[in-house]
């Protein structure tokens, strides 16, 4: 008895190509085909991620898919019919160090080209949202805090307030160099006229003057000269104690001295509202330096240091359509030489 073949011989699928092979491109094209749109517009969409790759070197926003950045760039009229609560619950985004990289889910999307759209302005709606935090960023207090607080603590608010001033525009050469322009002017000569604004000089001098003089804001003057006087009314009964010594007793008349001279000439309301208009116009000029600083922090964020650039973008996790329809192409042929064989050594054993 003749053993039963089980394999399929090369002469066997010659002879079913031979016959068969217009059935067979026939029936694995119509496979392709299937598998195609089914791929391009049902299966690989919902499992495709669009990447992009964004580049920016500065100081760039944390984070892009925030709800406030995607619903501000889906209110393009471009994005009209996308869903922005998926499309946020959807998107990744991971900062590198020169820049960051966002992923968009395909299936929110009617194509690739549409994404890349919308990466765009969700880093335009990025960057223009730090801008506007960084122009409002300032640390410049409004002048009702001033008066009420002493003139010490004036004086150092106001260092206090050019120092920060000095620090954000030294980052921002530090990140772009002195020579860059914005606001009209180089960022070094910017900073050139920080330094001239409650100049260094004009604050020691303001500072030595009110230790000297005792000056203070009219709202403390009767606290002032209620303890002082309470101090010379103690230093006159200690000066009139029998015993004391020469030195201390010395060192309480000056002490006095001082206490009237304040008294009769620096503590008075004239004296006060004097020494804090001369603030006040330091304050002021701050103030306007204040102003220039944050317009320039807008437009620096907005344009370069906060503007991420989409580089390049790719498909990712979904299967191309056209693979989709060669690999379906090749499976169909393969499945009917086998069916078609196995059909032929039927019939020719029956």
């Amino acid at each position: 008895m003749q053993e039963e073949q089980t394999g399929v011989s090369l002469s066997e699928i010659g002879r079913v190509l031979r016959k068969r092979s217009v059935l067979i491109v026939l029936l694995s094209m119509i496979a392709a085909v299937v598998a195609a749109v089914i791929f391009a517009f049902w299966i690989d969409p919902a499992r495709e991620d669009f990447v992009f790759v964004l580049r920016n070197g500065y100081s760039p926003p944390a984070d892009l898919v925030t709800g406030e950045n995607v619903r501000a760039a889906a209110s393009d009229a471009r994005f009209a019919s996308l869903d922005v609560g998926k499309i946020e619950k959807g998107a990744t985004f991971g900062r590198t160090e020169t820049g960051g990289t966002l992923s968009l889910p395909g299936r929110e999307f009617p194509d690739f080209e549409t994404a890349w759209r919308f990466a765009d302005a969700l880093a335009e709606a990025a960057a223009e949202r730090q801008a506007a935090a960084e122009a409002a960023g300032g640390t410049f207090l409004p002048d009702r805090v001033y008066g009420e607080v002493p003139f010490e603590e004036q004086l150092l608010l106001l260092s206090e307030e050019k120092e920060a001033l000095l620090s954000r525009v030294d980052e921002w050469i530090r990140l772009l160099g002195g020579s860059y322009v914005a606001g009209g002017s180089t960022l070094a000569a910017v900073r050139a006229e920080l330094l001239v604004t409650y100049a260094d000089s004009v604050a020691r001098s303001l500072s030595e003057e009110l230790a000297e003089s005792c000056y203070a804001p009219v709202k403390f003057l009767a606290e002032r000269r209620a303890r002082l006087t309470a101090e010379y009314e103690q230093n006159t009964r200690a000066a009139a104690a029998v015993g004391v010594a020469g030195e201390t007793l010395a060192g309480l008349l000056a002490r006095n001295a001082y206490i009237d001279y304040y008294l009769e000439n620096t503590l008075t309301e004239d004296a006060s509202r004097a020494f804090a208009a001369r603030i006040e116009t330091e304050r002021a000029s701050l103030a306007a330096a204040e102003e220039r600083v944050s317009a320039l922090a807008s437009e620096l964020y907005g344009e370069e240091l906060a503007r991420y650039t989409v580089e390049s973008g790719e498909r990712k996790g979904g299967i191309s359509p056209v693979l989709a329809a060669a690999g379906a192409f090749l499976l169909t042929a393969v499945v009917c030489v086998v069916a078609f064989t196995a059909a032929e050594r039927r019939r020719e054993g029956g």
